[in-house]
């Protein structure tokens, strides 16, 4: 589950992972679209997708708009590089609200490796953790701040690949 930019702003983060890849040989972060993770991935069984997009929509509507503000670049140890998202908290009350509809959909808790951090990310996995500093240091030079508005969630779907956006 995501929120996902507007197209200029998508397509500025593309142009991050373009670059990324240009200067840093790190392609991976191309294989979905830009977005901020709400919830990381789960597994939920096809027939039970749209009640849970019928519970999504009525669970978080109230939630919206979120203005989303993008402030600079950040990194993650070991390759992690990120445009950073701005503290919020409609951003957190989507985040907790979304967890606990797909948690009764799936009748238990879901996993999560880490502490609810919004940021969409510009470089992972294949990203040489050598070169985290150096990728880091060329995008915190390039000042990058922008904001959106956005009006929904999006359900993301991994298929031959790549995640694709699914409503």
């Amino acid at each position: 589950m995501a929120i996902l930019p507007s197209k200029e702003i998508g397509a500025e983060i593309n142009a991050f992972k373009e670059e990324v890849k240009e200067r840093f040989f790190s392609s991976h972060a191309m294989r979905s679209p830009s977005h901020i993770t709400i919830l990381p991935p789960f597994w939920l069984e096809p027939e039970k997708i749209p009640g849970l997009q019928t519970e999504l929509e009525s669970g978080i509507q109230s939630l919206f708009p979120i203005w989303i503000k993008l402030n600079n670049i950040g990194k993650f140890e070991p390759n992690v590089l990120f445009v950073q998202v701005e503290e919020n908290d409609k951003l957190l009350n989507c985040h907790l609200t979304c967890k606990r509809i797909v948690e009764n959909n799936l009748s238990s808790k879901m996993s999560m490796n880490h502490p609810f951090h919004p940021h969409m990310t510009i470089a992972f996995k294949d990203l040489d953790p050598q070169l985290l500093t150096k990728a880091y240091d060329y995008f915190q030079n390039k000042n990058y701040r922008a904001e959106f508005k956005s009006l929904r969630i999006s359900i993301l779907q991994y298929e031959n690949g790549r995640w694709n956006i699914k409503n």
